[in-house]
């Protein structure tokens, strides 16, 4: 099976089980569609900062993420009010959130 065709679920449970190995916490903040919701990770550090990363499509179809925020981490307010925003605009999106200084996403996908 590829990624291209796992379930949301499994992403997200990957996601949050890759976080925790790597010594983070993680956890559901939104359950989403379990088969096709989106997944929107917010990965925050000990100094208040946060990067999110979001699931896309590259132009040939395939899955890729990047980071809706920008290359920059924001401050974890600002990251807080973007899922929000995303929240309204998609109710079966999933929402994770994760604790990791590095700011990295735990599956180290392929980025856009």
């Amino acid at each position: 099976m590829t990624q291209d065709s796992l379930p949301a679920r499994t992403v997200a449970m990957a996601a949050i089980r890759a976080a925790e190995a790597q010594g983070g916490g993680a956890m559901v903040l939104k359950r989403g569609d379990p088969g096709s919701g989106i997944i929107m990770i917010k990965v925050m550090d000990r100094t208040g900062q946060s990067v999110i990363y979001s699931q896309t499509r590259d132009p040939d179809g395939r899955p890729v993420w990047f980071r809706p925020t920008g290359r920059s981490p924001v401050p974890e307010a600002a990251a807080d009010e973007r899922l929000a925003r995303e929240r309204k605009f998609d109710p079966d999106i999933w929402i994770i959130e994760i604790q990791n200084d590095a700011l990295s996403h735990p599956l180290d996908p392929e980025m856009l």
